[in-house]
């Protein structure tokens, strides 16, 4: 027997198994495919400011968790005397819930550091708890006085060669520190919250790609971090982007069904690997022959058993046994068509127009089972068989 040849295909589907085994151990993290995140280099990504705050901390790291989970674990740590880290939300999709906000704002008051900027292009927006709001400013601000950021201005114009800003709403609350304004209105704020601080952002266009490319905006992006007095970890939250866009085939490839799906691929390809060749010599045709009537009456009669349907059989038994006797030809004179058959089976003619409207209301109810069907084509076929006799003699 001639042996079958390794294909240029077959080499396909090895590596296609090969790769979905490797990936079992080492699956890239491509992050939530948005434009916005710190994986993409579109101009509303994060990415160069990742880059950027890879250098100037010691430890960095993105977060997929749920928040609750997160300061769970941060609660966790400090107990045994971590440094506290500096959490960034930094433009979400959405923005964290109630219950969310609580559990942050109750970490920070342990000693936290949070530094929040909202989406450009946001709706105006009131932090819970701190009553710190984002919205229209309306005259000049009454903040006269800027705590300010070293190395950087604590008020830009549209006029400075340096800096490049997105104004949007105004940072207003109570007890807050201005830290940079635009015109007039205040851009970024910080705001004591018991032990910890919250420094908060109106924006996140200072942390684009497009925009920490232009003049010193990168240092006056990474003061904006520092704003909030941190030494430790800088942790940048994606859970709050993934969880807040929609997605149906992405979660397959999340923990923890990432390995059944992997597995699952793996095997369909071991499968199509193997349907893709013929073993074996070609199988002669074979003619079936032709089945008669009687073949095909019992297999319907099998199919309309099994799916236990009786209307259907009812109604083409009674359609034929209408034919059969003429009614619609003597519409209006039905009685005088059926009493014949009724005298010579001993009935009343009004118990054989009954039997007829009954199997008829039956037979379009559409819900008629099985047994209560196979009752009335018995009695019917006795009206037919009475029918025949007459007929014969």
């Amino acid at each position: 027997m001639k042996r079958r040849q390794f294909h240029k295909l077959d080499a396909v589907w090895l590596v296609g198994v090969l790769v979905l085994l490797a990936a079992q151990f080492w699956f890239p993290d491509s992050g939530a495919g948005l434009y916005t995140d710190t994986w993409s280099n579109s101009a509303r990504g994060k990415r160069a400011f990742y880059l950027l705050a890879s250098q100037q901390t010691h430890s960095i790291r993105r977060n997929h968790d749920s928040l609750e989970s997160l300061i769970g674990q941060l609660e966790w740590d400090s107990e045994w005397g971590a440094t506290e880290p500096t959490l960034c939300i930094l433009g979400p999709t959405r923005n964290p819930t109630g219950e969310e906000w609580s559990r942050i704002l109750e970490w920070v008051a342990y000693g936290g550091r949070l530094v929040y900027a909202t989406t450009a292009d946001a709706d105006p927006y009131t932090i819970p708890e701190l009553v710190v709001s984002l919205d229209k400013k309306e005259g000049e601000s009454s903040q006269d006085s800027h705590a300010g950021m070293p190395d950087v201005v604590s008020e830009l114009s549209s006029e400075d060669e340096e800096y490049a800003w997105r104004e949007e709403w105004n940072v207003s609350g109570e007890e807050i520190e201005p830290l940079l304004s635009y015109t007039g209105s205040v851009q970024v704020a910080r705001r004591l919250w018991g032990d910890g601080v919250v420094v908060v952002v109106s924006g996140d266009s200072i942390f684009t790609n497009q925009y920490l490319a232009y003049g010193e905006n990168s240092l006056l992006a990474w003061r904006i971090i520092e704003a909030v007095g941190g030494d430790g970890e800088l942790i940048i939250d994606e859970y709050l982007n993934e969880s807040g866009t929609p997605k149906m085939v992405q979660i397959l490839f999340e923990m923890p069904i990432r390995p059944i799906a992997l597995m699952s691929l793996a095997v369909i390809c071991l499968y199509f690997w193997k349907q893709s060749h013929r073993f074996g010599p070609f199988l002669p045709e074979s003619t079936v022959a032709r089945r008669n009537i009687v073949d095909h009456t019992d297999m319907m009669g099998n199919l309309l058993f099994a799916s236990r349907e009786g209307s259907y059989p009812l109604k083409l038994y009674l359609r034929q046994l209408i034919q059969e006797l003429g009614l619609k030809k003597h519409r209006g004179r039905e009685r005088a068509v059926l009493e014949p058959i009724a005298r010579r089976m001993n009935i009343d003619v009004e118990d054989l127009v009954k039997l007829f409207k009954e199997a008829a209301e039956a037979a379009r109810s559409g819900d008629c089972d099985s047994k209560k069907s196979a009752n009335f084509i018995r009695k019917l076929s006795r009206v037919r068989e009475e029918n025949q006799t007459r007929s014969t003699k």
